[in-house]
Formats: C-alpha cells, structure tokens, sequence
C-alpha cells in the first residue's frame, strides 16, 4: 500500500511529498499548504476507543492515519514526548463539567499554560525527526533557523516547542508594543 500523500493547496507544487518532507519543507512552492489528498476516516468503534486511550496514544494512531512515515514505535515514542510530563495534568487535554451537561475541554495545561501547545508540542518533534530522515539520507546536511513572528502566544509555546529539539534553533520577532508585558518577559527569558 502506498503511503498517504501531501498536496499543494494552490496547485503549483507537483512533488506530492510523504509526510515527513512535507512537515521540513513547510510551505510549498508558490505559497501554498500541504493537505493530505484525502483524508482518513474513523468508524464510530474507533472514535470511542480512542476516547479510553492516554493523550499520547490517540495522537499517535490519528497520525499513523494521516500517513507519518515512521514506524509505530517511533511515533508513539515522539508522542509520548510531545504530550507528557511536560504538561500538568496526565490528562492532557481534559474535559470537565462546570454545570451539569455543560462541559469545557481545558487546553492550558501544556508547558506555557497556551492553547498553542496543543500543536507546538508535537509539530516540533516531527519536524526535528524530519530533518534527521533526511540527513540520514543524505538528502540535507545543515540544520534549521525556525523564524516566528507572533503579537501573543504564539512566540512563548514556540520558544518551548523547539527547545531542546536537535537540529533546530528558533528566533520570535514581536512587536515592540504588541505584546503583553507578561507575554514578554516569557519570551526574552526562554
């Protein structure tokens, strides 16, 4: 079977890469995104399973889906990384009620309390691992300057996603007046 494929958004990109060269290259040539050509589906059975399964797990087997050419260990090894003890609650993304039949799915418990940990957890350890295939095969041998512009939270869950992951190094550039002095100080001390 073949492994999934990305595609370009704008049509412009005939590479239709895996998804580790997709996640190294980012943006596509032109300025496009790359989606998956289609998109995997999940049976009722699935979705139910997976709402038994630890945080870590459930990523791993939805992006085993969207076709990471890893082996399973790999991922779920990757994953448990991503989305571990660096939160503060095992949970990971828990779901509490607040007033019966009134639920909230809590997103702050990653590394610098942001929603944008969710991703910027996992997006950086995929990406330091596809620099590695590819330097691996010869395909690559520097490393990556990782260049954010933020005016939020962004920067913060960045800094932290990319820290210590090989073959990266990250920069933030923020407006001088554009951020919280919180938001700040989180970043000019990472």
């Amino acid at each position: 079977m073949e492994s999934m494929r990305y595609r370009d958004t704008r049509g412009l990109d005939t590479t239709r890469p895996g998804f580790s060269d997709a996640v190294v290259k980012g943006i596509a040539h032109g300025g496009g995104l790359y989606v998956p050509e289609e998109l995997p589906g999940f049976r009722l059975e699935e979705i139910l399973a997976l709402a038994e399964m630890p945080y870590w797990q459930r990523a791993t087997l939805i992006f085993e889906r969207f076709g990471v050419d890893l082996p399973h260990a790999r991922i779920a090894e990757l994953m448990r990384t991503a989305y571990g003890e660096n939160f503060d609650d095992a949970r990971i993304a828990p779901i509490e009620e607040v007033v019966a039949g009134m639920h909230v799915l809590e997103l702050w418990h990653g590394p610098t309390s942001a929603f944008k940990d969710m991703a910027l957890q996992c997006m950086p350890v995929f990406f330091s691992e596809g620099i590695a295939l590819k330097q691996g095969r010869g395909e690559l041998t520097d490393d990556y300057l990782v260049l954010v512009a933020t005016s939020g939270d962004t920067g913060k869950a960045a800094l932290e996603g990319f820290a210590d992951r090989d073959h990266t190094r990250i920069v933030v550039f923020y407006p001088a007046e554009g951020v919280s002095d919180i938001q700040r100080k989180q970043m000019v001390t990472q």
